[in-house]
């Protein structure tokens, strides 16, 4: 098992209701697969705010600080995975 930490910013926090999820993982979990327990520990229309319709990414994902894919990264214990939903406007 890994432990990770999600951290939450703009709608996204709000709808979730924290700023920071600690989950427990098995090893060799990708990101996908963290969303994914968030996904199931949170409210519905959640998913919305985070999955467009096709089942793309509908936030920008940081791994450690850094640009990341959701599906390509084993996480190992203590990574910090920042989940940003866009801000539009003028």
């Amino acid at each position: 098992m890994i432990a990770v930490a999600l951290e939450l910013y703009g709608s996204l926090r709000c709808a979730i209701g924290t700023k920071q999820l600690s989950l427990n993982l098995p090893d060799g979990s990708s990101i996908d697969d963290a969303i994914d327990v968030m996904l199931e520990q949170s409210a519905a229309g959640v998913e919305s705010l985070v999955r467009r319709a096709d089942g793309s990414s509908n936030v920008i994902v940081r791994l450690n600080g850094r640009p990341a894919q959701t599906d390509n990264v084993d996480l190992r214990s203590g990574d910090v995975i920042q989940l940003l939903y866009p801000v539009s406007g003028g």
